[in-house]
């Protein structure tokens, strides 16, 4: 991926600074609850710029509005990323495939 490095600076930023994601965030004693299941947004093209930490989210619905998110402040704050066909995928804990959300939204 041509220009990779400069996004993997970026990427994490705008993950973290997603309000959604932040405030989905949910710290919590063990003997209280279940701990929510690990998300992982991945950028993607022909390659993955792989999310390694993940953020915890209640259900696959959160996860999947968050991807939303986060691909509309791609759009905004990378707009090398447009018409080049990258995506957010998400995956859960154990790898299997969420959904995937095009950068453009004409993909």
């Amino acid at each position: 991926m041509a220009g990779t490095p400069r996004i993997l600076g970026v990427l994490p930023d705008v993950l973290h600074r997603n309000g959604e994601a932040a405030s989905a965030r949910c710290h919590f004693f063990e003997s209280e609850r279940s701990p929510m299941p690990r998300y992982h947004f991945h950028l993607v093209d022909s390659q993955t710029v792989a999310d390694k930490g993940g953020q915890e989210l209640p259900d696959n619905a959160t996860a999947e509005r968050v991807a939303k998110q986060l691909a509309e402040r791609l759009r905004g704050h990378l707009p090398q990323l447009r018409n080049r066909n990258f995506a957010v995928v998400v995956t859960d804990e154990d790898g299997g495939r969420v959904c995937r959300i095009p950068i453009d939204l004409s993909n």
